[in-house]
């Protein structure tokens, strides 16, 4: 950068009237004789970071020749300036210091004012890539910068807003926390900000930090409004639909029935919220964000971070039983996610629920997934041998069965597990020839065979020799049938089943004696020989697996390539490659997977030979490529970065041809059927998860060899494609729609990349689908790759309520697409339609983020593009069968609501029973519902109580609505919702906006004994009257001017007393120091010169002030702008005149939009703004308009006109009393004399200075 501060010529004339030319034309001289040639000679260092400062530049050019002036003058100036002009490429320590510290001088600069310095000014300024060159400085840099925006609110807007690059950011958060010089208010604002506007930001943090220390300094900042956004970020789309709303009522309610006095573990209640806090982060901290997570994990989690392992049972019950109770212990009805918690800890059994009329529940016990939870309770409960364990110890033997003993044994040793299985097989076989079992039963021996085998894990003597381990055993079967204790019985019958010890080492050898080779030849040569008894080769086999169970992975990989596997597996009884698999899931899947994949993979090796036919490798058998897809896994830890629903498709596929795959499932869904009872619950399981996978055959809409295309590529590799895409190939509209038309580009490569944009990124998607025209071939391509799910898949994610309604919608056409001849008999099918359909639905701006819709108004405008995609035409008013079938769609959702009003608590009870169903249909339920008086006021209040968790956004402006047009008074509002609901409502909507006005309501409470019904109503109005998307632009001093005239009790003071009062509030709650600028920022002027690309909107200067009118931006005396929100809408609506596609803006850019209303440069202005379709509309007519009045131009098109004179660079420069704006010109420009309207001068009641405009002057 060079910068000229100031420029003085000296010239000796001897000609008057020569010096007389050279002041008239002085203008044209210094243009031309010098600011060229120092453009020329000093352009070269425009795009260089280095700051050359030359103090005093003294040129003597000489004596030249009057006439040869214009000529010689710039020859010597030039040669002068490249003689002493500094060497570009190389600086000293001190210049670079000086540089260096300038850059730094400059970043902050921006940051306060949207523009850099004049030094600076010419350089392609990237804050991004000043903030990294900053972050790459000494500490203090970055430390300077966050000190600024932990002062001022602004900078830290303009910085998240114009700043992609998250990981500069996390480091800047995490030098704000730990910022020594700003107090604890500031860092709590400077958090709400980043949670608002960036909320990966604090999340990455947490996730990536290395010490405790920065998770204590974030945890003094937490309340419940930034524990919820967090929460929200956390779960994002790893997790139940509504999983977030559930956490943070779980979290709310700890903190509501917490002992006030604390409980002797964790203090008080303040104490407790504390150590609340910050375990919540070191939950979130040690977790992979990436995985799925369920509530049920989530809750068992989370309290064990909160409470530890050895008090969460104690503490969780001490705060239970503090909650209002029913007889039966459970909770008093307080909400839908009240019953969802409570069934959760059920599910968990972490309640002690109170004995009903003294019953005995029955006790369960589950062996199958986790037998290391029996194993504990045995060892610990049977050594204490009184009467009620032997007690309990029966009525659980009469619970479970055959096969949770042998999981239990197989947990403990595979040898035992034979030995065990011999001793029963022995006692059952020869029972008639053992005297003391003569007359026993068959029922009654196998109870006393689990009695005793239960008696024997617990007493320890499983772990002893095995002679003396079959000794025991044996003696608790014949204490258990006889009453006593013979010896000699005992003995005679023991020898049956141990091995000499010789002949243990002749066939195993001693593994601290054998290498692992030895180990495997020896079983070969064990396996091969005939004349060796099965039973003992199964013994052998177990102690050979039981030796390596530390890593089962390699011993399986090891008997495969000695091609003793297949033997191994046929030999083994069923628990022992029960417990080999679970070992191997937990290895290569988590603890986690274990509850969740073993029912599946039980049932598949317990039904091998019935689906034996459908394995895509015949060679081997279906036990056999199992346990080597489980050990890869186990091996490659690949399945731990993936979800149930991502792993099992892999898992099935690897074992059967994909076409196989759902005849694989019906077979599970017929063996439900046909399974016992003790049977039945693997099979449910086994069905639950290919269900949540979405792997069950009842999908109409797509093949299974789509499906499988959609879940084997939900991997980071695609990804990352579509993401490099978007920046390269789909950054234009040519560039998609080319990429479409590729036949390079396979069909199943762009199906996948589709479906994973959709789904991924669907803001993307629909931004990129509106660019395209609605009779192009896109909408056509992209129907042969995306199905309507996928594509409501992704849209949920943009707009849940219209989503849901499409939903139904989609679901009820399917339903009874035969009884309508206008769906069923036409060429084309249905659910290519509907993706059509959907697809032009996306399309429409009106939808999807655009303005919100009612239920009816989604129905109305889906089927119309339904219609359009049969017919061609949109309006299905004049087809009586498509009026019909709406008419029976909206006849089928009046029998909901009716059916709600017949027996609405029990509809309601139903809903909630599931998670899911209450999602997908209580809230589906149109929220016009809340209106209609017909429904008992309990259900609308249950309704309404939902929408605020689930659809607050969608109930913001269905409130506003109703109050403007009187569906439901003020007053009612007020009546079902106390403040805490709207402050949850207004958190959803801007989190710092909902602290503020939850701290100006502390104030006034506190200070003015303002009631709380009075602010009650005032918030409630502040919500109604004001855009929620703009809060986030009005400043903190507008929120407490508006709200204070809201109260009346306040209207009865003066004035001054007013001023007063705000100016206390401010003081308390430091919004001069922290919030906004003070009236010295206010004061700084715009730059000197501005360079501009949008100088032809000075045409459009007459009809602005009418333009604001219309869209209400100004105030009653329409003298001025209401407020900045206003200002900032209509700095983006002038760049629509001269731009009329939405794109990303720099702040510079709109520089002078910003001086046309006024708009001081100290506020950040984001990169863009979404427009409504009537501000589109009223400025779009207001080119119509200019143009039309334009006579020359009559045959120009609009996007003609904007090219050839809005979009038109300049130069705009600030003078004392005005601003002068000189316009570049053109051939063209002669037209500019025959526009019949005054814009040479710009005149509005809100600018100081006038603005006077230079373009093709005479």
């Amino acid at each position: 950068m060079i910068n000229i501060d100031h420029i003085s010529f000296e010239f000796a004339v001897t000609g008057e009237d020569f010096a007389h030319k050279l002041y008239a034309d002085w203008d044209g001289f210094c243009r031309d004789c010098f600011e060229k040639v120092v453009e020329e000679c000093f352009s070269a260092y425009d795009k260089d970071k280095i700051l050359h400062e030359i103090a005093q530049l003294d040129l003597d050019l000489g004596s030249i020749p009057e006439d040869d002036l214009y000529r010689e003058f710039p020859r010597r100036l030039r040669e002068e300036l490249l003689r002493v002009m500094p060497s570009w490429d190389t600086q000293t320590a001190d210049e670079r210091k000086r540089t260096d510290a300038s850059r730094l001088a400059n970043l902050l600069f921006y940051l306060e004012h949207g523009y850099p310095k004049a030094e600076w000014a010419d350089s392609d300024f990237s804050l991004t890539e000043e903030l990294n060159w900053a972050a790459s400085q000494p500490i203090a840099y970055t430390e300077g910068i966050v000190k600024l925006c932990l002062k001022k609110e602004y900078v830290l807007r303009r910085l998240l807003w114009h700043t992609d690059d998250d990981k500069t950011l996390v480091s800047l958060y995490a030098i704000a926390l730990s910022e020594t010089s700003s107090d604890l208010y500031e860092k709590r604002c400077f958090l709400e900000i980043m949670l608002e506007m960036k909320p990966g930001v604090p999340v990455r943090f947490i996730h990536g930090i290395a010490d405790d220390a920065g998770l204590h300094n974030m945890a003094e900042l937490l309340d419940t409004l930034s524990v919820r956004r967090i929460m929200e970020t956390e779960a994002e789309e790893h997790a139940e639909v509504d999983l977030p709303p559930y956490w943070h009522y779980l979290y709310e309610w700890l903190v509501k029935y917490y002992p006030f006095n604390g409980l002797a573990v964790f203090g008080g209640k303040g104490d407790f919220i504390r150590h609340l806090h910050h375990r919540l982060l070191t939950f979130i901290h040690k977790r992979n964000y990436s995985f799925y997570l369920s509530k049920a994990e989530l809750t068992a989690g989370f309290l064990l971070e909160v409470f530890g392992s050895t008090y969460y049972i104690e503490v969780l019950n001490a705060i239970y039983d503090l909650q209002p109770h029913n007889a039966d212990g459970s909770p008093v009805y307080d909400g839908y996610l009240n019953r969802e918690l409570y069934g959760i800890f059920l599910q968990l059994s972490l309640l002690r629920m109170p004995e009903i009329g003294g019953e005995k529940k029955e006790e369960t016990i589950s062996g199958k997934e986790k037998p290391e939870i029996v194993m504990d309770w045995l060892k610990v409960e049977i050594t204490k041998g009184d009467t009620a364990v032997s007690t309990l110890l029966s009525a659980v033997t009469g619970i479970v069965d055959d096969s949770v003993i042998n999981r239990l044994l197989s947990s403990v040793s595979f040898r035992i597990m034979e030995v065990v299985e011999q001793v029963r097989s022995y006692l059952r076989s020869h029972a008639p020839e053992i005297s003391w079992l003569s007359g026993v039963s068959e029922s009654r021996l196998s109870f006393v065979l689990r009695k005793s085998i239960l008696l024997w894990i617990g007493n320890g003597h499983v772990v002893r020799p095995e002679s003396e381990s079959i000794r025991q055993l044996l003696r608790l079967i014949y204490q258990e049938i006889t009453g006593g204790d013979k010896e000699e019985d005992i003995e005679r019958l023991s020898i049956q089943f141990y091995l000499s010890e010789e002949s243990w080492k002749k066939l195993t050898g001693k593994k601290e004696t054998s290498s692992f080779a030895s180990h495997i030849k020896g079983l070969k040569t064990l396996l091969a020989d005939k004349d060796v008894p099965e039973l003992v080769k199964r013994r052998m086999l177990a102690s050979f697996l039981e030796q390596y169970k530390e890593d089962y992975a390699d011993a399986v990989l090891s008997l495969h390539e000695q091609g003793l596997l297949e033997d191994t597996l046929n030999l083994i009884s069923q628990p022992v490659l029960e417990e080999i698999i679970r070992q191997l899931v937990i290895r290569g899947s988590g603890t986690y997977r274990v509850t969740e994949l073993l029912p599946l993979l039980y049932w598949l090796i317990i039904h091998e030979s019935n689906i034996s036919a459908y394995l895509r490798d015949t060679a081997s058998g279906l036990k056999v490529q199992l346990l080597l897809w489980l050990t890869k896994a186990a091996q490659s830890q690949i399945e731990v970065k993936r979800t149930i629903t991502q792993m099992l498709p892999s898992l099935l596929t690897a074992l059967f041809s994909e076409e196989n795959i759902p005849s694989v499932i019906s077979l599970i869904s017929r063996e439900r059927a046909e399974e016992t009872e003790d049977a039945l619950y693997d099979v449910e399981a086994a069905l639950g998860l290919l269900l949540d996978a979405g792997l069950s055959q009842s999908s109409k809409d797509h093949s299974p060899r789509q499906d499988f295309e959609e879940w084997l590529h939900q991997s980071e590799d695609l990804l990352n494609v579509v993401q490099t895409l978007l920046k390269s190939r789909w950054n234009t509209d040519e560039g998609f729609a080319g990429w479409l038309e590729d036949t390079t580009v396979s069909e199943d490569d762009k199906r996948n990349l589709l479906q994973k944009l959709t789904v991924e990124k669907p803001h993307e998607w629909i931004r990129l689908l509106r660019k395209q025209p609605r009779e192009s071939k896109t909408i056509a391509l992209a129907t042969t790759c995306l199905s309507a799910s996928q594509l409501l898949q992704g849209m949920v994610r943009v707009d849940f309520y219209q989503t849901s309604i499409l939903s139904k919608t989609v679901e009820w056409l399917q339903r009874k697409a035969d009884k309508f001849t206008c769906l069923s008999g036409n060429n084309m099918l249905l659910s290519t339609a509907l993706s059509k359909a959907l697809l032009l639905y996306m399309q429409d701006d009106d939808t999807l983020s655009g303005r919100t819709l009612t239920e009816n108004e989604t129905v109305y405008k889906f089927l119309s593009y339904l219609h359009l995609v049969y017919t061609g035409k949109p309006n299905y008013q004049d087809d009586t069968e498509w009026t019909d079938l709406s008419g029976g769609m909206a006849a089928e959702l009046e029998t909901i609501v009716s059916g709600m009003e017949r027996q609405p608590e029990q509809l309601l009870v139903w809903l909630e029973k599931d998670t899911d169903l209450f999602v997908r249909n209580a809230v589906h339920l149109p929220i016009e519902s809340i209106a209609d008086t017909t429904l008992p006021e309990s259900i609308r209040k249950r309704l309404l109580h939902s929408y605020i968790r689930f659809q607050p956004k969608e109930l913001s402006d269905y409130i506003s609505r109703s109050v403007e047009y009187r569906l439901v008074p003020l007053v009612k509002w007020l009546e079902w919702l106390d403040i805490s609901d709207w402050m949850r409502i207004l958190t959803n909507l801007s989190l710092s906006r909902a602290e503020l006005l939850q701290q100006i309501m502390t104030w006034l409470s506190d200070n003015n004994q303002v009631k709380e019904s009075e602010l009650l109503t005032a918030l409630v109005t502040c919500l109604i009257n004001n855009r929620v998307e703009e809060w986030i632009y009005n400043s903190r001093e507008e929120t407490i001017y508006s709200f204070i005239h809201l109260l009346p009790s306040l209207q009865v003071k003066t004035k001054i007393e007013k001023e007063i009062m705000e100016k206390n509030m401010k003081e308390e709650l430091k919004i001069t120091k922290v919030g906004d600028c003070s009236s010295a920022e206010e004061q700084v002027e715009f730059p000197e010169v501005l360079f501009i690309g949008n100088a032809g909107l000075c045409l459009f200067s007459p009809w602005l002030p009418r333009l604001f009118v219309m869209l209400d931006y100004l105030d009653k005396e329409r003298r001025n702008f209401k407020d900045d929100a206003s200002r900032i809408r209509a700095v983006f609506l002038l760049q629509h005149l001269a731009y009329p596609e939405e794109k990303d803006y720099r702040e510079l850019e709109l520089a002078f939009n910003r001086l046309l209303v006024a708009l001081p440069v100290h506020i950040p202005l984001p990169k863009r703004i979404e427009l409504t379709h009537e501000e589109k509309q009223t400025a779009d007519s207001l080119i119509e308009a200019a143009k039309a009045n334009w006579p020359k131009l009559h045959g120009t098109s609009v996007s003609g006109f904007r090219q050839s004179f809005i979009v038109r660079d300049g130069r705009l420069e600030q003078q004392d009393e005005k601003w002068l704006l000189t316009i570049e010109n053109r051939a063209y420009d002669i037209l500019l004399d025959s526009v019949p309207w005054s814009f040479r001068q710009i005149r509005f009641p809100w600018l100081k200075k006038c603005v006077q405009v230079v373009w093709h002057e005479k």
